[in-house]
């Protein structure tokens, strides 16, 4: 069963570019995603449903900092 999609695209495309990575997302039911890593450290992050204005960059911020998240570039 394909997981919901988040309701905010910068968001959905946050989610999307973690698969793309190899990280697992679950969740999207009450509020909020769970992204796992597939790195020996699994790092966790939690992506509100209901997020603040500047959520999403602090989220690619945070996974900017993980050894184990490719940007971009």
């Amino acid at each position: 069963m394909p997981r919901p999609k988040h309701s905010r695209p910068e968001l959905e495309a946050v989610l999307k570019d973690a698969e793309r990575q190899g990280w697992r997302v679950d969740g999207g039911g009450n509020s909020y995603f769970k992204m796992t890593c597939p790195c020996s450290e699994k790092h966790i992050k939690m992506v509100h449903l209901t997020p603040n204005k500047n959520y999403t960059k602090r989220l690619l911020r945070w996974l900017e900092r993980r050894t184990c998240w490719e940007n971009e570039s």
